[in-house]
């Protein structure tokens, strides 16, 4: 054979040994629904947070400080004691009470440790490790990115020592925080981990024609940081708290406290519709929802367009209909 040429002596088709040579794959490839990159936003209150604390395959970066009156199933780093302190587990003594955690520092060196460690476990293929990371949220790390960036230049250059982020990079530092920012995202995904980021949204006001007007769920960091994620991501997606009337049963009482009882002996009961708190996530436009923010977006095709979330299980309505898209997906491909 002449020289600088390679034997394909694997396959019997030519694509065939294409694919061999070059390692690649053909055929279905759909991942678990906790290895997507997602990135998830609504306004404080909407269920965010509590969405990805019902995961138990969950790592989330506590950097809101954000307390969980009820158990959480994911694995929360730092957590928050009742006076709230953010903690960590104590190795002296070892809790899965936050009552007995450490101090904490928070800071954005820390986050990159954890990082790291993540990575390593993926790496060593460490039965049991978490499997999305979730960056709770981004607005307040944010700061702690800028904090870090301010350190690294400090050290950098001793003779120039600076205090404010703008006054760093000389218009430069702007690409890098947001390089940073989705380098920790990107490091993770290249190891296998979902990644969630999850933003604010609230109220923008402004004046136009001497009219105040305001725009309603937008995000609340910079556009630039919004905009650099949002084009990598599989499930951008809107969380909202809604109520809905609901029928429930009630037993009536007579005067004296005691329930009423037909001839039969049953307990008497009446309808009475009472007020739910539902979270509906949205991952496509809606006509019913004006104000949904127009990049949410999904990749299952068959997704609905808002779930309804299970007050207890919100993760795992998301993933079984998730599931649900892939299995009809597979089943119209295949037809």
């Amino acid at each position: 054979m002449a020289k600088g040429k390679q034997t394909l002596s694997v396959g019997s088709v030519l694509e065939d040994r294409y694919r061999t040579l070059l390692g690649g794959f053909s055929g279905v490839m759909a991942v678990d629904p906790t290895c997507n990159f997602m990135l998830i936003a609504g306004r404080t209150g909407s269920g965010k947070t509590s969405f990805f604390h019902s995961c138990s395959d969950a790592f989330v970066i506590n950097a809101d400080c954000s307390s969980t009156p009820s158990r959480a199933s994911a694995c929360i780093w730092p957590g928050v004691r009742s006076d709230g302190l953010p903690v960590e587990v104590d190795p002296s003594n070892p809790s899965d009470e936050a009552e007995s955690g450490m101090y904490a520092e928070l800071s954005w060196e820390r986050i990159r440790e954890k990082k790291e460690l993540l990575i390593q476990m993926a790496k060593d293929n460490v039965q049991g490790r978490p499997k999305i990371v979730v960056l709770d949220t981004v607005d307040s790390a944010c700061p702690l990115i800028a904090a870090w960036m301010i350190e690294q230049w400090n050290e950098k250059h001793p003779e120039n020592q600076k205090s404010d982020f703008f006054d760093i990079g000389q218009g430069q530092q702007y690409r890098e925080f947001e390089q940073e920012l989705l380098s920790f995202a990107l490091d993770l995904r290249h190891v296998g981990y979902g990644v969630a980021m999850v933003f604010h949204l609230g109220d923008r006001a402004y004046y136009e024609n001497r009219q105040r007007c305001i725009d309603r769920n937008v995000c609340r960091v910079r556009d630039q940081v919004w905009n650099t994620i949002i084009g990598l991501t599989e499930v951008v997606a809107q969380f909202d708290m809604t109520e809905e009337l609901d029928t429930i049963k009630v037993k009536r009482k007579n005067r004296d406290g005691s329930y009423k009882r037909d001839t039969k002996g049953k307990i008497v009961t009446r309808d009475k519709d009472v007020k739910r708190r539902v979270v509906i996530m949205r991952v496509g436009p809606s006509e019913e929802n004006p104000d949904a923010n127009e990049d949410i977006k999904s990749r299952y095709r068959h997704l609905p367009t808002a779930i309804k979330l299970d007050n207890r299980h919100p993760w795992k309505t998301y993933e079984d209909a998730v599931r649900k898209a892939i299995a009809t997906e597979q089943a119209y491909t295949e037809s």
